[in-house]
């Protein structure tokens, strides 16, 4: 009697099994959070740091001056989001800022964030984008002097852009 009930409870036991791992796997992407090692702007990169330069010298603004620190960081988090193991939006910005904290002197850290895809030229559509926002567009044209920007595709053809700012000079701790 024992023997029939084990045997018959086995499949539903493996199953049992099979799905709780299954379904902590689901969905579980973890963040990365090691930035990746500096190197130079890929083209999405330069060209919004261009935009956003630019338009801040039309403006009398002075122009902002990337910062390695800030890039590992912006790269990080569109890294994340195109990746899906972060939601497209600013959590982690706490985070993010205290580890730029970590290693420069700044005052104020902020951050825009952008999406799009399928566009011929991602980057200026990313940058009308963020200047149609109010909040945006006052950090755009905040008083900062350095930025870091990091630019990351989805395998869906997705662009992730995170632009951060700061001021103080970027002196290192």
């Amino acid at each position: 009697m024992t023997i029939h009930r084990t045997r018959a409870l086995l499949p539903i036991l493996v199953v049992g099994v099979l799905l709780v791992v299954s379904g902590c796997a689901v969905g579980t992407i973890s963040p990365r959070t090691t930035p990746p090692p500096p190197s130079p702007p890929n083209p999405f990169e330069q060209g919004l740091l261009d935009e956003v330069n630019r338009y801040r010298a039309s403006r009398g603004l002075a122009t902002l001056k990337l910062n390695d620190v800030m890039t590992a960081q912006a790269r990080l988090h569109s890294m994340n989001m195109s990746i899906g193991s972060v939601r497209f939006g600013h959590d982690g910005f706490k985070e993010r800022a205290g580890r730029i904290r970590s290693y420069i002197s700044v005052l104020e850290i902020s951050e825009n964030l952008a999406v799009n895809k399928g566009y011929p030229d991602p980057v200026s559509v990313a940058f009308r984008t963020l200047m149609a926002s109010p909040g945006h567009r006052r950090n755009i044209e905040g008083h900062f002097d350095m930025t870091g920007i990091g630019v990351a595709k989805s395998s869906d053809g997705t662009i992730f852009f995170t632009q951060m700012f700061a001021d103080g000079q970027g002196r290192f701790r």
